[in-house]
């Protein structure tokens, strides 16, 4: 048993009252001796016993009422004690389906059909319900219906679809409609899904409504396994011609190894096959070799052998042979050729699309020089003349890419004095004494490490894959101080919260700041593997690059202007015709190409014709399942930015806990009845008792 006021038990001491009343008022039989009856024998002791007896039960009856009043008070409950049965509100349900393609894996999309007609079965008469089918997006959703054969119906069309997963979208909609249709009735949400940990990223971006129920409903198998190919870089063998090799990176999100065949296709014919062993939970890249690419555009795809998912086992991807990233570096006058070399055989081999790399001194550098290249790379520069700072800015607001790169001896005040203006940061002086040159960058005792990068961005998106290259194996010794600007970026973070590469826009263009150098100075990440595919990704974005992407994904949308050298004006006056990966015609509002459907988008323009490779996003690949208590407890918690204050409100959840339980069971109205029986009966017995003659 608890109590709800327990501090009023506290008030067990007055059953002491009814004792001192009794024994300080109880009446004493006066002896009056007469001569006359000394030699009779005394006959009422008998008598007397029974009128001890019977004020002790007046006692007791006193003690036990005082006693129901305090427990009265203290309002007892019990845990344990079941509610009797209450008529259940009329519910509102959202039966969400995942049609995401993890949910092709064997049968479980046709399992959580299943489950969703189950649900339906269950719904009363006065209960209404909606289904909506969910991957990036809510999508084929129903009205609230109450008809069983309506809902159904309903189920039936949804289908199995190449998006990925996002809870936080799916959960956000569902409870909107909720809040608008729900009034008066109980929410439910109904989440039937295979519950893959990819699918929930966002975990503090979203709280469901306190007055919605989440229901989860787990379809997936145990320990599932499968195989995908999730990239395809092309790697030319030599600056000159277009042969080179094909590099496939084939993924085993299995818990055992596993052995795969993998098919080359270029252009509609075969180029090879190989045979790979893929260890458990590992990826494994398989080189194609001798490959030679027609002239212009190339259309590619890799085939895995077969597993239970088979939407992963295709990728596709595309080559331009024609086109090349113009990247401009400038250097300090008299730079050490051995400080770029990282840089330049990065940017310079094995690199698609191709970078066509010049490399020039600060006083050599023209003007002009910034409008015939793609990327410009400033390479520990903090000043430059007015019309060169002129015509930076000129080629970033027509789209062209800048990157700042930090090192020594540089000067504060002059860099941001020059390029204040474009810069996603201010460099922050290390000394102090204004008459000592305002030097960056500090060696640190403790070094630091990359333990944050934004993977949702271009750059970065590549290695966002488990095995995918490993950021924080790198140390940085130095870096230089900033401070970002509120329109700034910050795409990747050290351990200590310092920034690491920022990003901000100019006009069309992008500006990118590396708080660190390109060579071994100040970090070893030129001796990590992921400096070569960190410097690619770097030049194909800052140069903007993606009309020779590889490939894009998914739920991706695609500007024409990316894809036809011709502007939005003369696209909107020139007939362009964009066709699906089925052959079929698709709109493009805003000059924009909404990628919904693996496999190759063909965009015709009356002077050529572009392809555009679109693949399943591979992070959807990884069927591990997430612990789902975690994720009903992280969108129905009550607060998800500050902890302590979820942690001050639990005991106030529990005390309006305590509060429902003792309100339903009410055993305080039953102890005060008790108590006024009992001091009904005692009044009536102290009454009779008083009436016996006195003897």
């Amino acid at each position: 048993m608890s109590f709800l006021n327990p501090l009023f038990l506290a008030g067990f001491v007055t059953l002491a009252i009814p004792i001192l009343i009794h024994l300080v008022k109880r009446e004493r039989a006066q002896k009056l001796y007469f001569s006359s009856l000394r030699f009779l024998r005394p006959v009422h002791q008998r008598t007397l016993k029974y009128l001890r007896l019977k004020n002790l039960w007046l006692l007791l009856l006193r003690m036990a009422a005082l006693a129901l009043i305090v427990l009265a008070f203290a309002r007892p409950y019990s845990r344990s004690w079941e509610k009797p049965p209450r008529v259940a509100r009329a519910r509102l349900v959202a039966i969400l389906i995942d049609h995401s393609f993890s949910m092709g894996y064997k049968d479980t999309f046709l399992r959580a059909k299943n489950k969703a007609r189950a649900v339906i079965a269950g719904l009363t008469a006065a209960d209404k319900a909606f289904v909506a089918a969910f991957g990036t997006r809510l999508s084929n959703q129903s009205p609230p219906l109450s008809d069983h054969h309506q809902l159904n119906a309903w189920i039936d069309k949804i289908e199995l679809t190449p998006s990925a997963t996002d809870y936080v979208n799916g959960l956000s909609a569902a409870g909107r409609i909720l809040s608008e249709h729900g009034e008066g009735r109980h929410k439910v949400i109904y989440l039937i899904s295979d519950f893959h940990k990819t699918g929930f990223r966002r975990q503090d971006e979203f709280v469901l409504g306190h007055e919605i129920e989440l229901k989860p409903i787990d379809v997936a198998y145990e320990s599932p396994e499968n195989l995908a190919v999730s990239r395809a870089d092309f790697v030319k063998d030599g600056q000159l011609g277009d042969s080179g090799h094909i590099n496939v990176r084939a993924v085993n999100f299995s818990a055992q190894r596993k052995s795969a065949t993998l098919r080359l296709v270029i252009n509609g014919k075969e180029l090879g096959r190989k045979d790979a062993v893929i260890n458990k939970e590992s990826a494994e890249v398989v080189s194609f070799d001798k490959i030679t690419l027609f002239p212009g555009s190339n259309r590619g795809r890799i085939e895995l052998s077969d597993d239970d998912l088979k939407i992963d086992n295709t990728y596709h991807f595309t080559i331009d042979t024609d086109y090349k990233v113009k990247v401009l570096m400038v250097t300090q006058a008299g730079k050490n050729r051995r400080a770029l070399i990282f840089a330049e055989q990065a940017l310079s081999i094995g690199a698609y699309p191709p970078n066509a790399l010049t490399i020039k001194s600060a006083p050599a550098v023209k003007a002009a020089d910034f409008e015939e290249h793609d990327l410009i790379i400033l390479n520990e520069i903090d000043a430059l003349p007015a019309d060169h700072i002129k015509s930076l800015r000129s080629s970033l607001e027509r789209g062209k890419g800048v990157w700042f790169v930090m090192g020594e001896p540089m000067d504060a005040a002059r860099f941001n004095a020059a390029f204040g203006g474009i810069s996603p940061a201010k460099l922050v002086p290390t000394n102090s004494a204004s008459s000592a040159p305002m030097k960056a960058g500090r060696v640190d005792r403790e070094p630091r490490m990359l333990t944050f990068l934004k993977t949702d961005h271009p750059i970065f998106r590549p290695f966002a894959e488990r095995h995918s290259g490993n950021f924080a194996a790198s140390v940085f010794f130095a870096i230089m101080p900033l401070e970002p600007k509120p329109e700034a970026t910050i795409l990747a973070k050290f351990d200590d919260g310092s920034p690491a590469l920022l990003e901000a826009k100019v006009g069309k263009g992008v500006v990118l700041l590396y708080s660190s150098t390109l060579d071994d100075r100040w970090n070893n990440l030129p001796l990590n593997p992921v400096y070569l595919p960190f410097m690619h990704q770097v030049a194909r974005h800052a140069a903007h690059a993606s009309q020779t992407r590889h490939a894009f994904t998914v739920g991706e949308a695609i500007p024409l202007e990316r894809l036809l050298p011709i502007s939005v004006e003369d696209m909107m006056s020139e007939k362009v015709t964009v066709l699906d990966p089925d052959g079929s015609q698709v709109r493009t509002p805003g000059a924009v190409i909404f990628a919904e459907k693996p496999g190759f988008y063909e965009v015709r323009s009356e002077k050529l014709i572009k392809y555009v490779a679109v693949n399943p996003d591979p992070l959807e690949s990884d069927l591990r399942r997430m612990d789902i208590n975690e994720l009903a407890s992280a969108v129905t918690k009550l607060n998800s930015r500050r902890s302590e204050t979820r942690e001050a409100a639990t005991p106030a959840d529990e005390e309006q806990t305590k509060e429902t339980q003792e309100k339903n069971q009410s055993w305080w109205i039953y102890m005060l009845a008790a108590s006024i029986v009992l001091l009904a009966g005692e009044t009536f017995l102290a009454n009779q008792a008083a009436s016996l003659p006195t003897r």
